[in-house]
This record gives C-alpha cells, sequence and structure tokens, in this order.
C-alpha cells in the first residue's frame, strides 16, 4: 500500500440494543485526533432507542438501519460495500478508544508492515486489573486466549485478531469475500482471519493499540451450542480435508484437556463468571456451588450437549458447507 498521511478510514460498528454502550463508544472516537475518518454503525433491529439517540446526538454519523438483527458478519458487509474508505476499522459497540492517537498508531504499522493485514488488540479491564488479550492459534478449532505479559515486548503477532478493534486494508477484505454470515455472530471474525493466513498474511498487537473492551454482560453470555457449531463448521471449511475424518476422535482429546482447563479455572470464581451456565437451563448461576467437582458437574452436560449439538447440526449441513469450500463465495455482493 503507498503510504499516505491521511488515508480515509472507514469506522464501522454493528450494533443491537446497545444504546449506552454505543454512546460511550461513539464519544471516544469523537476525541481521536484523525480528521480523515467516517463512522458507519450498523443497527441490527434495535429496539432500546438507539436508531433516535443516533440522528438526535451524532448527525454525522452514518446508519444502516436492518429491520431485523441480520448478524454481525453480515451487518459488516453491508458497512463494507457501503464503506469510502482505503483502510476499515471494525469496532464494537462496547469498546472505548483509550488514546487521541491509537488510530494513527494503527495506520502507521499497516503501512509500515506490508505483511500485516490487522493491527488491533482488546485490553480487559477487571477490578483495576488490565490485561492485554491475544488469541494464540486456534486447535481443533479452538482459540487458545493468553494475555501478554509487560516482558514480550511492545508488539507481538498473532494468526486471529478479534473484530472487536480491527482495523484492516479494505482491499484484503474484498480479496476473501467480506465476512462469512453463516456464522451470524460469534466464529466470524477467526473464519476470515483464517483466510488471511491462507493468503500468507499475519497479524499485530500493539500496546499503543489497544482499546477497553467493556464486554456487556447482559448480551455477552456466550451461547455455547452456537459457538461449538461455528468451531466445527469452520474446521470443516479449513483444515486439510484428509484430517477431517480424524477430527472427532482428536477434538474429544482436545475436549477432555479443554474440561481439565476449565477445572482449574473454576478454583475461586462464582458460576456466575461462567457464561455457558447463564441464560439457559433453569439460570444454575445462581447457586451457591463450593465445591469445584460440582462445579463441573454442572457444566460437563453443556459442554457435552454443546458438542453434539455441533455434530449433529454441521451434519446435516455438510454438503452445504462443503460446496462452500469449494466455491469461495463473495458475501459482498
Amino acid at each position: 500500500m503507498t503510504k499516505q498521511k491521511n488515508p480515509k478510514v472507514s469506522v464501522v460498528i454493528p450494533s443491537w440494543n446497545r444504546r449506552r454502550d454505543l454512546q460511550k463508544c461513539l464519544n471516544s472516537l469523537a476525541r481521536l485526533r484523525f480528521p480523515s475518518k467516517e463512522v458507519i454503525v450498523v443497527d441490527n433491529g434495535s429496539t432500546d432507542g438507539t436508531q433516535k439517540m443516533l440522528a438526535d446526538s451524532y448527525p454525522a454519523v452514518r446508519v444502516i438501519a436492518n429491520e431485523r438483527n441480520l448478524g454481525a458478519a453480515q451487518a459488516r458487509n453491508q458497512a463494507i460495500a457501503a464503506s469510502l474508505g482505503e483502510l476499515i476499522w471494525f469496532l464494537d459497540s462496547d469498546t472505548e478508544i483509550v488514546g487521541s492517537q491509537t488510530l494513527a498508531a494503527m495506520i502507521k504499522i499497516l503501512q509500515t508492515y506490508p505483511a500485516v493485514a490487522a493491527v488491533g488488540g482488546e485490553l480487559l479491564v477487571k477490578n483495576s486489573v488490565k490485561k492485554i488479550k491475544v488469541h494464540q492459534p486456534l486447535l481443533f478449532g479452538r482459540g487458545v486466549v493468553t494475555f501478554l505479559k509487560p516482558s514480550e515486548g511492545q508488539m507481538i503477532s498473532c494468526r486471529f485478531l478479534s473484530t472487536a478493534n480491527f482495523l484492516i486494508r479494505k482491499k484484503l477484505l474484498v480479496a476473501v469475500g467480506g465476512f462469512d454470515p453463516h456464522y451470524f455472530y460469534l466464529g466470524e471474525d477467526a473464519d476470515l482471519c483464517l483466510k488471511l493466513n491462507k493468503l500468507g498474511y499475519t497479524n499485530l498487537i500493539d500496546r499503543s493499540t489497544v482499546v477497553i473492551h467493556h464486554v456487556s454482560r447482559h448480551q455477552r453470555r456466550s451461547n455455547l451450542f452456537l459457538q461449538e457449531k461455528n468451531r466445527i463448521r469452520r474446521v470443516l471449511l479449513h483444515v486439510n480435508i484428509l484430517a477431517i475424518p480424524l477430527f472427532p476422535l482428536l477434538d474429544f482429546g482436545a475436549l477432555l484437556l479443554s474440561l481439565l482447563r476449565q477445572y482449574q479455572q473454576l478454583k475461586g470464581r462464582a458460576l456466575s463468571d461462567l457464561a455457558s451456565v447463564n441464560v439457559k437451563f433453569g439460570r444454575p448461576a445462581g447457586r451457591r456451588v463450593n465445591s469445584i467437582l460440582k462445579k463441573l458437574l454442572l457444566i460437563a452436560p453443556i459442554y457435552a450437549g454443546s458438542v453434539i449439538y455441533g455434530y449433529l447440526w454441521n451434519g446435516l449441513f455438510l454438503p452445504q458447507t462443503f460446496y462452500l469450500r469449494f466455491s469461495k463465495p463473495n458475501y459482498l455482493k
């Protein structure tokens, strides 16, 4: 990409019933010292007054209003197609930009490193403790999350970068055909990053480019069924086709390792912190359970049921998935 002092940037924010979070995000964007940008909010049929708030308080923001929730992937595709920028900056509606030079720093990285597809990163803050989230290589489709340590330097390369904060060249989004709307949400960013990896690109997190991700708890309860369905589908789309028959056996071993890791994470944690236990199954998160073994017995059936559902769904739609694997559709059309 030819270096430019101020390339045009399109900021894309999909939103669904997050009016207050979106206000905070847009206010933080207004503090950025970068004039050459447009802001596009795709409202997925919100019923909380989001569109009125945007019209009254943010007249400069371009709004794409959907009558119903089309999912985060499709919302981003709509914004890409309507965008005017050379660069696209994806943000979640519950993110907040920290520094006034954040966008300028991200652009400089893309201009300096042509092999970098995207730059960004999430800063999680809990009890005044700040952690930079890093998505490591996907094991059997399962993302492994670690946190950037001070000793690891200013910058780190990663295969998977969340679209909560994700600056990328628009031409690369066009090259891979945009986001796959069949994911609806959860995993569509990992799928996109795998496509970019196959083109030879990597992603970068710089300490100066992370934004605070508040992670709205009222809508961010992980839908484990959807997560497992999407994870298995992502494997069917991207893993070596000769390895697919072995995948269920390998996946079972990976699931056991995941449960063991979950066992360690249960120490000192309330069930209310485990998103997969909430919302479904009579809200067992309200129970006071101190025994780690009892906690594991509560969540293990949920995990097992989610994996079984994922395999059944993907078995039913296997012909469609294989067709999409080899046809490489352009979802931006």
